[in-house]
C-alpha cells in the first residue's frame, strides 16, 4: 500500500444520473419597478387589500418584496404572497384549493419560484395563467410561467483512495485548534475515528507520511515531545523526529 494514501473498504459509485426535483411549475417575477404593468383590466397594483371569504377578514400582502433586502428575495415569502392574492377567489373553488395546494420546491434568483402539486392542480393553474387571471406577488408582475420536467444531476464519482497527507493534516487543525498534543498515538486514534470506513494505515506509514510533511515544511516538530502542529509564521524551528 503506498503511503500516499489509504483505501476506502467501500466501493464508490459510479457516475450516474439522480434526480433532484421532480416535475415543477416554474413561475418568473419580475419586480414592478422593472415592469410597471397592471393586470388584465388595465389597474396598477395601488390597493392590495384583500378580504378573506373564509372569516371577513381584511387580508394585506406585504409591500417588502417591492425591493430585495441584503441577501434577495425570501422565495418562500413570495411563493405565500402569491397564495394569499389568488386563493380568495371564492368564485373559482378548484383554483383555489390548486393555489392551496403549491408546495415550495425552491428558488433561482432573482426572483423564480419553483412549485409542485397534484398533475390536476399544476393543470389548474397553467389554465389560470392562459386565461390572465392570476395575479402576482405585491411589487410583482408574472413574467412568464412554464413547466419544467424535473432537475437532474451527474453525480462526481469519488476514487477508492483518500490522501494520507491530507487526512493527517486535517486531523492536526482540529487537534491544534482545540490545544490537544498531537502524539502519534492521538493521530492514529484520530484517523481511525474520522475514517473508520477506511483502511487506517499502519503506524509505521503515518510516521514516514509526517516526516515527508515536515521536509516539506508543512508541519513542524515543537520541543522534545513528539508534538506536531501546523508550522507558524516565519521563523520558525524543525526538530527531528524520533522513530515509533
Amino acid at each position: 500500500m503506498s503511503h500516499k494514501y489509504f483505501r476506502e473498504e467501500a466501493k464508490t459509485n459510479a457516475s450516474k444520473n439522480l434526480p433532484v426535483v421532480s416535475k415543477c411549475l416554474v413561475i418568473v417575477l419580475i419586480p414592478k419597478s422593472r415592469h410597471n404593468s397592471g393586470d388584465v383590466l388595465g389597474r396598477d397594483d395601488v390597493d392590495s387589500t384583500i378580504i378573506d371569504p373564509n372569516n371577513g377578514e381584511v387580508v394585506r400582502p406585504s409591500d417588502v418584496y417591492k425591493a430585495p433586502g441584503p441577501n434577495g428575495y425570501n422565495g418562500k415569502e413570495l411563493l405565500h404572497d402569491f397564495k394569499t392574492k389568488n386563493k380568495t377567489c371564492y368564485w373559482n373553488p378548484s383554483l383555489v384549493e390548486s393555489i392551496k395546494s403549491l408546495e415550495y420546491k425552491g428558488f433561482v434568483e432573482p426572483s423564480t419560484i419553483l412549485v409542485t402539486a397534484a398533475d390536476i392542480h399544476l393543470e389548474n393553474l397553467r389554465s389560470a395563467w392562459g386565461r390572465r387571471v392570476l395575479k402576482a406577488p405585491s411589487g410583482f408582475s408574472i413574467e412568464r410561467i412554464g413547466d419544467v420536467n424535473g432537475i437532474e444531476m451527474q453525480v462526481i464519482p469519488q476514487t477508492q483512495f483518500m490522501p494520507l497527507p491530507d487526512a493527517i493534516c486535517s486531523v492536526l487543525l482540529d487537534l491544534n485548534t482545540r490545544g490537544v498534543t498531537a502524539t502519534l498515538d492521538v493521530i492514529l486514534e484520530k484517523l481511525a475515528l474520522w475514517y473508520r470506513h477506511m483502511n487506517v494505515p499502519s503506524q509505521q506509514l503515518v510516521f514516514d507520511s509526517l516526516g515527508q510533511l515536515i521536509k516539506d515544511r508543512k508541519v513542524f516538530h515543537t520541543g522534545l515531545s513528539p508534538v506536531l502542529s501546523f508550522r507558524p509564521p516565519a521563523p520558525f524551528s524543525v526538530s527531528l523526529l524520533v522513530s515509533p
